[in-house]
């Protein structure tokens, strides 16, 4: 979620100048963590907590899950 966010706000107004890859371990989308409890208790869809690919999944964004990153390289 926070790299999600991240990207969100480094892209806010300049989609497509700048390129991001945004690497996780984990193997699909980040959810909203907070909101969990209420999947479980039947009161939300879990569709309802997954968060948005960051920007939209466009302009410049990589995603790439199921990915451990072990050192960054720079520049890439």
């Amino acid at each position: 979620m926070a790299a999600a966010r991240l990207v969100d706000e480094l892209t806010k107004g300049r989609a497509g100048a700048l390129r991001h890859r945004v690497i996780g371990d984990e193997p699909r989308l980040a959810y909203n963590r907070v909101l969990l409890s209420s999947v479980l208790a039947g009161e939300t869809a879990s569709h309802d907590i997954s968060s948005s690919p960051p920007h939209g999944g466009r302009c410049g964004v990589t995603i790439k899950y199921g990915c451990l990153a072990t050192a960054i390289i720079w520049p890439a």
